[in-house]
């Protein structure tokens, strides 16, 4: 027999449903069910059932009567008996899904604490199966219990919850997606099974259902005044950008031996997950003894288990000639690898640790931290939250806090001899003696077992024993044997690539860098890249992309060069070709610079050329650490001419890409090497400009002030207009960041007649862009709009197509306040236009909201929602915070206009949550001022609707924004309770 109350309630019996009698009747079983095997008594069934009001007879017996007989009708093995003034129903407990559920929760728990995944998820899947509807549907909750009775519908979603998480883990997707629709779309509220459904599309390739999903979810939320959660909004980006699945290498040759390590890693992985807590294990072991290929192969092997992220980063702490990745730049790696675009990557080392685990959190992601030096080096990349897994490898054992130890040592004779033989011939390895005594010339390391090997399969002629004699006769040690086994098998050419390769300052490279390296043509060197990959002498990262192994770098940069300049003179190359690359692609990506930008001093036959920015932006973005090694070695071999002309043309790739530290270091560097007794004065101002808005990105204004202006002395001695122009718009800059806004329109104005002299274009609409929001702040609104109107010509005339769309925006901005909606309009959607075409989400989102602004003020309010609801999707993709406060504050407006007092004052609230999270003032002061006037419109006046009133009113008068004193004549004429002075 089978009691089912998880939805309708059942009785079923050899297949058959037992008639349970009226609802009277159904809710007396239910009591009964509920206490099975326990003592019930009639007054409890009649407060109960009848609400104590049973009437003039008892209608318990009845009722009693009526059950007795179907259980006799159905041979329902249990039975009711009458024990002193009550009821028991003698029933075995497992036959009750209720019971039953509970039951297969706790065998979940039991499992999962054990490290039993297989027992864990055969229980949910049994518990989760029993629910065929809410708990008792249809009955009145109040005539079996009320509030004694416990549902188990948490359970249940936690149930789901876990259940969806060990399915995700397995690849079984769709599985998760079909049972958490139905229950989604009965209650969207539920944050974390939302994220794991969103999970599910995503891996299914339903991206466009996983985005309506977050949007359905975030509408939800925004009902009650939240926000949704980083992981949600982290969803919904993945699924926007469709972020690849793994970031590890692709597997390379046979695999062998490792299997005892292979264990003790999948050993870990399930003892963190018994406990909930992340997993980390720290691989150690001798150069060349296959650290990065054990963390891969695991890597691979455990996927399924890390079904969201499987991602790597070089840490570079070994290798020679490369200076070890910083923790700061390590996490900025890592973060694009997880989907977070450049732009969103924060600039602090701070910001970006805690952005990190973020965006981790809730996950089941896979990082391996590949070639690190010290534990201070991955402290803050080690995944902090429990379902991931961290895999170090270095030459260095690591700590007790680092996890689990693996310490790798040489390959057994066995192995050894395997993975020979599997990686030649067979039938030319028949002695296995003779095999047995190459493999130990290579001590047992995977690495010179693949190079002999790569040595011996080219040469089909070559015999065991020959090979043997070769071994012998190289230098001492068996990566001295080895590599000159290697190195001698080579030709000329090929000989010199390889030792070129060992003083490359930068961790990997191009075939067209290798190209400026040997001094040969492209094709050449592709073919030469090619032979020394055949020969396990180079790793191909990725499609024309090599790097050589630290230990091969290493022998490498032992052997005798050619000539005593061999090597300078391939830097001299390499730097002259990535110069001339960097100043093609910053002319092509950012070519309203172009004027501005110096020209490389130097040629190359191989640098590249680029036809449009995508290309060029995205070789600036693979070449970036090689680039920063470049610019270090440049300093390093006294090219100031490199040094300086690189920092200046990469500034702008920096900004927008908040690279802070990265645009400093190599301007410091410039500077350094330039300010000198008779350096060029002109090349330094150029410099110490760049580095005073690099100093005012980082919020170091007072750095920043004093650059700008020993740029501006030095500029103005040497008679540059335009270079005096630029040192006063970054002076200017530093005044907006201090409140200063009088002395910043002085700056701007004194740059604009310099641009103007100068016929910068460029310069001039920048500075009557930025002169148009200082007038806009300060209630000018006729200045404002001219000056944005005069910026728009020479920003469109010279191509400045981002500053046109800001300053388009902006205007539209004015021209609503002015009530010139028409052209307001027309501002907004030119605006708009122009930002897609550059893929800037930001300037979209502000001009969609721009016209909801705009339909509203015309009298559309709900046309204003839609476009509103236009722009917070597009404000989704991105991380900015003062956004989404502008929508929320917008949208405000637009619930007032709706007469929706409740909605306005949810967004408003939302708006100031924001505002005071994120630092911006001027926002806070109208979110404020917004959710004052919607619970005075509301009639819900009082103390809290007087301290909005007062926010408001001090931070406009704080900000002395223009309409300060309006704002407080609104509050002292109110005679409600909003003014608790009246």
């Amino acid at each position: 027999m089978e009691a089912l109350l998880l939805g309708r309630l059942e009785l079923r019996q050899d297949d058959h449903v037992v008639d349970v009698g009226d609802r009277l009747q159904q809710s007396v079983l239910v009591v009964l069910l509920l206490h099975v095997n326990e003592l019930v008594s009639t007054e409890r069934l009649v407060d109960l059932v009848w609400q104590g009001r049973p009437g003039k007879v008892n209608p318990v017996p009845h009722y009693i009567s009526r059950i007795r007989k179907a259980f006799r009708d159905a041979n329902v093995p249990g039975k009711v008996e009458t024990t002193g003034n009550g009821y028991r129903l003698t029933l075995d407990p497992a036959t009750i899904d209720v019971r039953r559920f509970v039951t297969l929760c706790g065998e979940a728990d039991v499992a999962r604490r054990s490290g039993d995944t297989d027992g864990q998820l055969a229980a949910l899947r049994a518990a989760v199966d029993l629910w065929r509807g809410p708990f008792l549907d249809g009955l009145d909750i109040d005539r079996v219990g009320a509030t004694t009775v416990v549902s188990p519908e948490a359970k249940y979603l936690d149930a789901l919850g876990d259940l969806a998480e060990l399915e995700l883990t397995r690849g079984e997707h769709r599985l998760v997606r079909d049972r958490l629709q139905p229950v989604l779309a009965g209650d969207p509220t539920r944050e974390r099974l939302a994220a794991l459904l969103m999970r599910a599309l995503i891996a299914n390739g339903d991206l466009v259902q996983a985005v309506d999903l977050y949007h359905r979810t975030r509408d939800v939320l925004d009902e009650y005044g939240m926000e949704p959660t980083p992981e949600l909004r982290r969803l919904a980006n993945s699924a926007q950008r469709v972020t690849p699945p793994s970031g590890l290498p692709v597997a390379r040759g046979p695999w062998v031996g490792r299997s005892a390590e292979l264990d003790d890693i999948e050993a870990a992985v399930r003892a963190a997950e018994r406990e909930d807590v992340p997993a980390s294990v720290w691989i150690s072991g001798a150069p060349g003894i296959g650290k990065s290929a054990l963390a891969t192969e695991a890597g691979r092997r455990l996927a399924r288990r890390f079904p969201d992220h499987q991602i790597m980063v070089d840490l570079n702490g070994f290798t020679p000639s490369v200076t070890p990745l910083s923790p700061k730049d390590a996490l900025g790696v890592l973060l694009e690898s997880l989907g977070v675009p450049p732009e969103q990557v924060p600039a602090s080392l701070d910001d970006r640790r805690a952005h990190y685990r973020s965006v981790l959190a809730g996950t089941r992601s896979l990082v391996l931290l590949d070639n690190a030096e010290s534990e201070a080096q991955v402290r803050d990349l080690l995944p902090v939250v429990p379902g991931c897994l961290g895999l170090v490898t270095s030459r260095r054992v690591g700590g007790i806090d680092t996890g689990m130890a693996v310490r790798l040592e040489p390959l057994s004779v066995e192995a050894a001899v395997e993975l020979f033989v599997r990686l030649v011939r067979p039938a030319r390895v028949t002695d296995r003696q003779q095999v047995i005594a190459v493999v130990a010339r290579c001590a047992g390391v995977p690495l010179l077992i693949r190079m002999i090997a790569a040595v011996f399969h080219k040469h089909t002629g070559w015999s065991l024993e020959y090979l043997l004699q070769s071994l012998h006769s190289g230098e001492p040690g068996p990566f001295g044997e080895v590599g000159a086994v290697s190195y001698g098998q080579l030709s000329d050419q090929q000989r010199t690539m390889f030792r070129l390769l060992s003083t490359l300052p930068g961790p990997d490279l191009t075939v067209t860098a290798a190209a400026a390296l040997g001094g040969c043509a492209v094709p050449a060197a592709r073919t030469l890249l090619d032979e020394l990959h055949s020969a396990s002498l180079l790793e191909e990262i990725q499609p024309e992309r090599y790097r050589m192994l630290d230990p091969l770098k290493e022998y490498a940069a032992g052997i005798t060069p050619a000539t005593p300049i061999e090597a300078d003179d391939a830097m001299d190359r390499l730097l002259d070709c990535q110069l001339v690359t960097v100043a093609a692609a910053m002319r092509i990506a950012f070519p309203s610079d172009s004027r501005r930008q110096p020209a490389a001093h130097v040629t190359s036959p191989v640098a590249l050329r680029f036809d449009d920015a995508q290309p060029a932006l995205a070789w600036l973005n693979a070449e970036r650490l090689n680039l920063s090694a470049a610019i270090r070695s440049a300093a390093e071999r006294g090219r100031t001419e490199h040094v300086w002309r690189f920092a200046v043309l990469l500034w702008r790739w920096h900004y927008v890409r908040d690279q802070v530290e990265e645009w400093t270091e190599t301007l410091e560097l410039a500077r350094q090497m330039l300010d000198v007794p008779d350096g060029d004065q002109d090349s330094l101002a150029y410099v110490l400009m760049r580095l005073s808005n690099a100093r005012w990105a980082a919020g170091q204004a007072d750095m920043a002030l004093e650059l700008a202006a020993r740029a501006l002395t030095t500029w103005r001695k040497l008679g540059n207009a335009a270079g005096e122009a630029w040192a006063y718009a970054a002076i200017a800059m530093v005044d907006i960041s201090r409140g200063q806004h009088d002395s910043a329109v002085a700056h701007f104005t004194a740059a604009l007649g310099l641009f103007t002299d100068a016929g910068d274009d460029a310069g001039r609409g920048n500075a009557l862009s930025n002169l148009g929001y200082l007038y806009q702040l300060r209630g000018d609104l006729d200045d404002a709009e001219r000056s944005h109107s005069e910026a728009a010509v020479p920003l469109e005339a010279v191509g400045e197509t981002l500053g046109l769309a800001h300053t388009l925006e902006n205007r539209g901005s004015v021209r609503e306040l002015l009530g010139r909606l028409d052209d307001a309009e027309r501002d907004h959607e030119r605006a708009r236009e122009l930002a897609a075409t550059l893929g800037n989400v930001s300037v979209q989102a502000h001009a969609v909201n721009g016209l909801g602004n705009v339909a509203r003020l015309r009298g559309r309010p709900r046309e204003a929602l839609a476009l509103h609801e236009q722009a917070r999707a597009l404000a989704d993709q991105i991380n900015d915070p003062r956004l989404r406060t502008q929508l929320y504050v917008d949208r405000g407006a637009t619930y007032l206009a709706l007469d929706d007092h409740a909605a306005a004052r949810t967004a408003y609230l939302s708006a100031l949550d924001l505002a005071e999270g994120c630092g911006e003032r001027d926002l806070r002061a109208l979110a404020a001022l917004g959710a004052a006037r919607a619970f005075h419109l509301a009639e819900a006046c009082g103390e809290e609707s007087t301290r909005y009133w007062r926010i408001a009113g001090d931070a406009f008068a704080e900000l002395r924004l223009p309409d300060a004193a309006d704002v407080r004549a609104e509050y002292e004429q109110l005679t409600c309770a909003c003014h608790t002075t009246r």
